[in-house]
């Protein structure tokens, strides 16, 4: 089996009055990505060594990654885009496709590029091709990205130490999405309101995703995702994107076992803490 995979990831500030351009992201491709990131346990790796693990072949196309800052330049996204659809397609044939993206990024011409880069990967693809994603804690999801992947992967920690098993995971599902073991049901909510403290050590969210990776045990559930989501301001009147600050919540069905998603029963605020500024 053949498993084609890249990324472009950026955590996104529109307040930030520098843009985000070409030269700002750091690029591997090719072979060279199977070289760069050997021996860490970070999101690349863990997609490698998951498919030396079933022995498959990793295929890498881009791997491009730049620091949170402002706007990802219109020339910066269409260019990284345009390199990885053209290493997919180069890689043909293949089994799968993994992609590796944050989830909080913009661009000139696009407010959710990951919708964006997923959509133009399935146009690429078809529909019979298994897409799983991996995604930051902080990821923004959105009904058209879990529209369109297959199975969409989060972090479950925030410091994020978990980067590497979420990958490995990845492949994990994208194996039994080729062998027909999964047939994922997924479920995606929004509740109204969520926790400021994302330290996934502490209370609230831990108490979160206790409960999720308790969920995780039943029969039928294959995966959960919890997010905290990232303030994506349109402009200094709304500096909180209120439609993409979510829990996502995808649950299974259909009598297999579905996909990660989130434990969105309920949201949470944390109380203000005395003499602490609220930089709301």
């Amino acid at each position: 089996m053949r498993i084609v995979f890249g990324g472009i990831e950026q955590e996104t500030n529109t307040f930030s009055p520098y843009p985000t351009e070409l030269k700002d992201f750091t690029v591997s491709r090719g072979e060279e990505i199977l070289k760069s990131f050997k021996g860490s346990r970070d999101r690349v790796p863990g997609v490698i060594d998951g498919c030396l693990e079933h022995n498959y072949e990793p295929l890498p196309t881009i791997y491009a990654r730049s620091s949170p800052s402002g706007t990802i330049t219109k020339e910066a996204l269409d260019t990284l885009l345009r390199d990885l659809l053209k290493g997919i397609k180069d890689a043909h044939p293949f089994d799968g496709v993994v992609l590796i993206l944050h989830g909080a990024g913009v661009s000139e011409s696009h407010d959710d590029i990951e919708a964006h880069i997923v959509s133009e990967v399935r146009n690429l693809v078809g529909d019979k091709i298994p897409l799983v994603a991996t995604f930051d804690f902080h990821a923004n999801y959105t009904k058209t990205m879990v529209d369109i992947v297959d199975v969409l992967i989060g972090f479950d920690t925030n410091p994020h130490v978990d980067m590497y098993e979420r990958s490995l995971e990845a492949i994990r599902v994208i194996k039994r999405l080729i062998d027909g073991n999964l047939k994922p049901t997924k479920a995606f909510r929004q509740p109204p309101m969520m926790p400021l403290e994302g330290n996934t050590n502490y209370h609230p969210f831990k108490t979160i995703m206790d409960r999720v990776h308790e969920m995780e045990t039943v029969d039928g559930v294959e995966t959960i995702t919890v997010a905290q989501g990232h303030n994506r301001p349109q402009g200094a009147a709304r500096s909180w994107n209120r439609e993409r600050s979510h829990l996502s919540d995808t649950r299974s069905g259909g009598g297999s076992k579905g996909y990660r998603g989130g434990c969105g029963e309920r949201g949470y605020v944390k109380p203000r803490r005395k003499n602490r500024q609220n930089p709301w």
